[in-house]
């Protein structure tokens, strides 16, 4: 937020010191021109020399803001008040800072301290025409509302993560070979997606917020439509800031369609505790509750437990690459616990990583990559063995920002299962290109 209509009235109304020297008025004089990358190249190699002068640093940090370097502009104005902690000037300068950083709280606090010193009547003004933007954006603030709609076209090599192979030997008959139905075997098609969906966020108080989202995608495989699907989500929570950190907790519905047909419904529960580490960092450890229930397979009707935790950190380096990780376990337990329904139960772990890179304003890349081991219940029927499955993905992604709502986004996954049940086993590649337009 730079506040570009009120730079020429700041100058106007805002009276500086006395500067010291050439230099200095120079600074002011490309400043009140609106030349602030001039005035930057002018200060910035005096900044060693003369840091912490309160008429160097005022200019300093006007200059960077005027630049659209907040950042920066906020230790210029900090060294200036620390020396002169009633240099009203400066203290207005620093609350635009704060606004541009999206800090209104900090804003407020900077403007109301002016208002405390009785000012001359041309601040108080200017003051009073700041609290009314800091205002109009904590409004903002408080409810947020975004959406979405995206639309492509790809291609999947198994639609239905069946085996490659067409024989498979069955040990309940002496390891005779069986042929795979064609239909059974993995099965490959081109794909069409829609996606959109919506999300808003209320600040309550300004510990607490509430939040939701709600979405519905479908893919429609041309070729194998009986395996085409749509799925609707919906999310509900709220979350709470505390001196240690941030607790979430929310509800989450789910109901999936395969062939037109009811297929699946999933109920959950999830909490989250998140801290900040520094300025870019994050961990938390969460848990989830999802109850799944299943139209026409009630033996396959479950309850799986999810415990785990998470770091990501952004650095403030050139592409500004963003990394994250989590690791988590679980168990998933059967509604049934008969023969026909306890070997679909299983315990499991795993671990998943990835990041991204920003190549540019208009380009950035992301890719992760995951590991997840089972170890089922019970033997599977006619193997006389238990499933043990181990399952790796990979993506790798870009976005290209064509407008700024309109994105394009190719992707490409893989998944690799590995199971010593070889109805299990395959692998899969998924290549899209999406179009996604955010509201």
């Amino acid at each position: 937020m730079r506040l570009k209509p009120f730079t020429a009235a700041l100058l106007a109304a805002l009276s500086l010191p006395a500067l010291a020297d050439d230099v200095l008025n120079q600074a002011a004089g490309l400043l009140a021109q609106q030349k602030p990358a001039d005035a930057l190249k002018l200060l910035t190699p005096l900044e060693e020399e003369r840091a912490g002068t309160p008429d160097y640093d005022y200019l300093l940090g006007q200059a960077y803001l005027e630049s659209g370097d907040a950042s920066n502009a906020v230790f210029a104005f900090e060294r200036c008040l620390s020396v002169a902690p009633d240099d009203g000037p400066c203290r207005v300068q620093m609350a635009r800072t704060h606004l541009a950083m999206g800090e209104t709280a900090n804003a407020r606090s900077e403007l109301e301290t002016i208002q405390s010193h009785n000012p001359p009547p041309q601040v108080k003004d200017m003051v009073n025409r700041f609290l009314g933007v800091v205002a109009t954006q904590e409004k903002q603030e408080k409810r947020v509302l975004t959406a979405f709609v995206q639309a492509g076209a790809g291609y999947d090599s198994n639609v239905n993560g069946g085996p490659g192979s067409s024989q498979i030997a069955i040990p309940f008959f002496n390891n005779a070979l069986f042929s795979i139905p064609a239909s059974s075997q993995a099965l490959d098609s081109t794909l069409l997606n829609l996606q959109a969906g919506g999300s808003f966020q209320y600040r309550n108080t300004p510990a607490v917020t509430t939040f939701g989202d709600l979405s519905l995608a479908t893919r429609q495989y041309t070729d194998e439509n009986n395996y085409s699907n749509m799925t609707i989500d919906g999310n509900l929570g709220a979350a709470r800031r505390l001196a240690a950190g941030l607790i979430s907790g929310k509800i989450s519905l789910q109901n999936m369609w395969l062939d037109n047909t009811n297929y699946r419904s999933v109920i959950g529960l999830g909490g989250q505790f998140q801290k900040d580490i520094g300025m870019t960092g994050q961990a938390a450890v969460f848990g989830q509750i999802n109850q799944q229930r299943y139209d026409s397979q009630s033996n396959r009707d479950s309850t799986r437990y999810t415990v785990g935790g998470a770091w990501s950190q952004g650095l403030d380096i050139r592409y500004s690459p963003v990394a994250f990780a989590s690791l988590y376990g679980g168990s998933e337990k059967m509604k049934d616990s008969s023969a026909l329904a306890k070997h679909f139960g299983n315990d499991f772990y795993g671990v998943r990583a990835g990041g991204s890179l920003t190549l540019s304003n208009t380009l950035r890349l992301n890719s992760s990559l995951s590991y997840e081991s089972r170890k089922y219940d019970a033997d599977y029927p006619l193997f006389f063995k238990t499933r043990d499955e181990n399952q790796i993905d990979f993506s790798l992604g870009a976005a290209f920002k064509l407008r700024p709502a309109l994105t394009l986004q190719p992707t490409y996954s893989f998944t690799q299962n590995s199971s010593n049940v070889a109805l299990f086993d395959y692998d899969r590649h998924v290549v899209s290109v999406d179009l996604r337009y955010d509201m």
